[in-house]
């Protein structure tokens, strides 16, 4: 059988995929078992990929409904095993989709001290009744 090397792969994955063995199908289609072995690790290999790529989303959406249910980046992080850099990119995607990134950027301009600082100045306004200002 003489078929362009695209239609042996699919031809070779479809017979796998009836449960031929690689004998069967090099004597089926003359082509040597080194051939196949190449071929179906290839497909095994982009599908892996593909369900790599799942899981990540996985974890992705995950991630984004755990912060929209008030979870900490830190909870989220040990929940989905995730590392640090990759639990921050998520909790920025998230508060990005959320209009929150700006005031987040703000506040990583503070560090430890000034951060209590911050929060204390907001306490003070809140107990003296101090309030957004309001557009009518």
């Amino acid at each position: 059988m003489d078929l362009p090397i695209k239609e042996k792969e699919k031809y070779v994955l479809k017979l796998r995929e009836e449960r031929k063995t690689c004998r069967d199908i090099a004597h089926e289609l003359r082509m040597s078992p080194r051939e196949i072995s190449k071929i179906l690790k290839k497909a095994n290999g982009e599908t892996e990929e593909k369900e790599r790529k799942k899981i990540v989303l996985s974890q992705t959406a995950m991630a984004l409904h755990l912060f929209k249910n008030g979870k900490s980046p830190t909870e989220v992080a040990i929940r989905l095993d995730l590392s640090p850099q990759e639990t921050i990119s998520l909790y920025n995607n998230y508060l990005s989709l959320n209009n929150l990134h700006n005031f987040v950027e703000t506040f990583k301009q503070f560090d430890n001290e000034s951060l209590q600082d911050f929060i204390d100045y907001y306490d003070f306004m809140k107990k003296n009744g101090i309030e957004k200002k309001r557009n009518s």
